[in-house]
């Protein structure tokens, strides 16, 4: 079973753990600290604004996952993602991630899925990440900041295909 075609449903399974001489414990695996509602290209400027409290986090996980209706023409940016806290502003692109997957192409740091430009609703992104659903990109954050911003949109080359992009970022 491959993670990243199931990522949304793994969000809300719980697992049932049994060790050797204990009785089963059941727990839930970590819940998003931030999602938006699935982008379609019907979404006003084929985005939503999506913000995280990272307080105290060691590790920044960005997920994207299909909008329900398979991963076809899924192209994904996260555009201007950001921290924030006390040591200031910091691009999310001037740190290298520690991995990053996505179900179809290459993620990219300034360049979409396919290495072109950035494009959401037709207009060029000043910095960010390009990656396909379904995706995870791991970040390990360094001390001080607490906030995460970012604008999550589909990039042109899915929603110029015309076949029904849509995606969700965690």
């Amino acid at each position: 079973m491959n993670f990243l075609k199931h990522a949304s449903c793994c969000l809300i399974i719980t697992a049932v753990l049994s060790l050797p001489g204990s009785s089963a414990v059941a727990f839930a695996p970590p819940k998003p600290v931030a999602s938006s509602a699935v982008v379609t290209t019907e979404t006003p400027g084929h985005a939503a604004k999506i913000e995280a409290n990272i307080l105290g986090a060691k590790n920044l996980y960005l997920v994207v996952t299909d909008g329900g209706n398979g991963y076809g023409s899924d192209w994904a940016n996260w555009a201007e993602p950001k921290l924030f806290g006390p040591k200031g502003e910091m691009k999310l692109t001037d740190l290298k991630w520690k991995s990053a997957s996505a179900d179809w192409g290459n993620v990219g740091v300034n360049k979409n899925v396919n290495g072109g430009d950035l494009r959401i609703a037709g207009k060029p992104v000043e910095f960010g990440i390009g990656t396909h659903a379904n995706s995870i990109i791991h970040f390990e954050l360094p001390e001080g900041y607490d906030k995460f911003v970012a604008r999550a949109g589909i990039d042109n080359g899915g929603s110029d295909q015309g076949m029904g992009s849509s995606v969700q970022f965690f």
